[in-house]
């Protein structure tokens, strides 16, 4: 599981910072060495809360080529027990 947290924090002054974006992600555990698809779920102040399935991403592309897929060709859940757990992790980390 990765999990990114998006901090504002305004002027610099880390006491004033404030959470505007959370994202969670898993391996549904289908796949192999090179390819893998995954369920994620986000959400942020603006947009509300979001979920989807990335299929057959190719590991080697790396982490912020995963989250940019996720973020811009969602493909719709299909393993909703995942997704389930998935809300649960992010909501108790809020």
């Amino acid at each position: 599981m990765i999990r990114v947290t998006v901090d504002l924090v305004p002027f610099g002054e880390e006491d004033n910072s404030k959470t505007i974006g959370k994202f969670v992600l898993a391996n549904d555990g289908k796949g192999d060495v090179d390819y893998s698809d995954y369920v994620f779920v986000y959400s942020d102040d603006l947009d509300g809360e979001r979920e989807g399935t990335i299929k057959n991403f190719k590991r080697s592309e790396g982490i912020w080529k995963l989250i940019s897929e996720c973020l811009s060709n969602p493909g719709e859940v299909d393993n909703e027990e995942l997704m389930d757990v998935l809300w649960d992790r992010m909501n108790k980390n809020a």
